[in-house]
């Protein structure tokens, strides 16, 4: 199948879902290091505060992964809304 010069821009779906809200960055650059087939991850960034750290087991009971917790990312932003508003977080939709 050829694409006739079409590119994902011409999607209305797509375009909706990448312009629809904001997206909140980590306060810093986070280099992953993957380890050991998987089984152990190392966290670096330059930053003064904890930016990954592990759930703790109590939160994440039936981890498929166990011993290994899975990773925790932090975000440093506040988020607030007029009263009788809510906010609804989710990853990007594409």
């Amino acid at each position: 199948a050829t694409n006739n010069g079409l590119t994902v821009k011409r999607c209305m779906p797509f375009l909706d879902a990448m312009t629809t809200g904001w997206i909140l960055p980590l306060a810093a650059t986070v280099r992953l290091e993957i380890k050991n087939d998987g089984r152990a991850v190392d966290a670096g960034w330059e930053f003064d505060r904890v930016m990954v750290s592990n759930h703790g087991a109590h939160q994440v009971a039936g981890n498929p992964k166990e011993p290994a917790p899975p990773c925790k990312f932090h975000n440093y932003w506040s988020i607030r809304t007029p009263p009788g508003w809510s906010s609804l977080f989710l990853p990007p939709l594409n």
